[in-house]
């Protein structure tokens, strides 16, 4: 058997200790990673300086915003050379794509003036994202595409957390492993139902956020005909997005023909999210069939099947790999029809108790965070 290296793990942009979905990623993975022979530091690039622990994570906060060019690159070079181990294997554990120059420079600094082993972690395809993000979004998104095809330079390895982007590693990053690892959920914190009155509404849930591939004009519309021909369901709604989207969804939920039976909670905090989704009787992953949603995987679906409760899901070709018709509702991407005959279909509790028995299956078959820590740690030790 070979012998286990000792790890330092640099994680770095992403704060691990605050966030949503994307950081609960990182969150899980820290739970579940060995904690024998592995250390863990979290550099965030921030406005203020502050070091402190959080689930045996030092997280340390480097105030580069109120310094100038020369003295980021040499405050964070300070703050690598501070956290290497020479005792260890050094891993800088890149949370998504660098977004400008200055955190390129940071990897390559990593790498060559430390010897840091660089790993990216890819969790959307900035090559397929709609350029409507102004001047400076479009030239940052501009070069996210270009660094995601041409980082192999740097990176001695890279994860992808679907299928698509596993197969775009693959063609863009020859001859470095690559590792595929899914979405996950924290076993040991699973969102329990809340027992309701027979009288209560039928709920109908969406938590996440409200942007450019979360279809969220289509669940809407889709909710409105359902409520035409159910006349006590509610749509619960939770997250937050850009304003310019927030705005959007006011106006979805103004042209509704149930408007008042849509109830926009805001951003919550995570227990108020629990004691919401836990009324919810039906949950919703509604994309639309955009190259940029295909791309990716839903950060949330792990959580909702792991709930026990059935899933409405659009039918695309990343979830397909692991869902079936028995374990979710499937619908049509951007079909705002089939989106309320599911909700129609899903008023029978017995077949909503079946198929979310079905999809917790699935769940803790593919997405327990343990499972797939495991396979993190597996791939760390042998980049």
């Amino acid at each position: 058997m070979t012998k286990e290296s000792k790890l330092n793990l640099v994680i770095m942009p992403t704060p691990v200790d605050k966030g949503m979905a994307g950081t609960a990623r990182l969150r899980n993975f820290i739970k579940f990673l060995p904690k024998e022979n592995l250390q863990i530091t979290n550099l965030i690039f921030s406005s203020h300086t502050e070091t402190y622990d959080y689930l045996g994570v030092t997280i340390m906060h480097l105030d580069i915003e109120n310094a100038g060019m020369m003295s980021r690159r040499k405050l964070v070079k300070e703050a690598l050379k501070d956290v290497y181990d020479p005792e260890a294997k050094n891993i800088l554990y890149y949370y998504d794509i660098p977004h400008t120059p200055f955190h390129v420079d940071v990897m390559y600094s990593a790498k060559n003036s430390w010897g840091y082993t660089t790993v990216v972690d890819v969790v959307e395809d900035y090559n397929t994202k709609t350029l409507n993000l102004g001047l400076k979004g479009n030239l940052r998104l501009l070069f996210c595409g270009f660094t995601q095809k041409h980082l192999s330079w740097i990176a001695d390895g890279a994860i992808g957390i679907s299928g698509y982007l596993v197969k775009f590693l693959q063609k863009h990053y020859k001859n470095k492993p690559i590792a595929h690892l899914p979405i996950t959920f924290d076993p040991g914190n699973i969102i329990e139902s809340i027992e309701k009155e027979d009288e209560e509404a039928l709920c109908v849930f969406y938590g996440g956020s409200f942007g450019e591939k979360d279809g969220i004009e289509f669940l809407v519309d889709g909710f409105g005909k359902a409520a035409e021909k159910m006349p006590t369901i509610e749509l619960h709604m939770t997250g937050k997005g850009s304003k310019a989207a927030m705005d959007e969804l006011e106006q979805y939920i103004a042209r509704s023909p149930a408007p008042e039976r849509i109830i926009n909670h805001g951003f919550l905090s995570y227990d108020e999210y629990c004691n919401v989704l836990g009324r919810a009787d039906i949950l919703c992953m509604t994309r639309p069939n955009s190259k940029y949603a295909n791309a990716g995987f839903p950060f949330k679906l792990g959580e909702f099947l792991a709930a026990g409760k059935p899933v409405i899901v659009s039918r695309l070709e990343g979830i397909k790999e692991y869902l079936s018709e028995e374990d979710c509702a499937f619908v049509t991407p951007e079909s705002s029809e089939e989106i309320g005959a599911a909700i129609r279909n899903l008023r029978d509790k017995s077949k909503r108790n079946e198929i979310g028995k079905r999809g917790k299956q699935v769940a803790f078959k593919h997405f327990n965070a343990q499972d797939v820590a495991a396979n993190l740690y597996a791939f760390l030790q042998k980049i």
